[in-house]
């Protein structure tokens, strides 16, 4: 992938995420919260990689959770058109096992 910042790449907070996520799950549910921060980190260097920006039509949209963590936290890179969501369409998602085992 050509995703590469000062602060680690997009390998390395995957793999923080597998790390860290269940021990996260255990803690409560916040916007501060560091996975909440990774997931972010996890958007900005795919929205800024050279492959996004070539293509503007595509977006990205991650979850890790809506009020409680996520048992199968999700990012997903999507078409931006009209009606297209998470339940539409073909898109590429980065898709965590539930055990954190691994990412599709």
């Amino acid at each position: 992938m050509d995703v590469v910042s000062p602060d680690g790449g997009l390998r390395e907070d995957l793999e923080e995420v597998l790390e860290t996520y269940l021990t996260a799950r255990k803690e409560p549910f916040s916007s501060s919260h560091r996975m909440w921060n990774l997931f972010d980190s996890l958007q900005k260097k795919l929205e800024a990689s050279p492959s996004l920006k070539r293509r503007p039509h595509l977006r990205v949209k991650r979850s890790v959770g809506q009020g409680n963590w996520a048992n199968v936290p999700w990012l997903a890179v999507l078409h931006d058109g009209k009606g297209i969501s998470i339940q539409d369409g073909v898109y590429c998602v980065f898709l965590f096992r539930e055990d954190m085992s691994g990412v599709y």
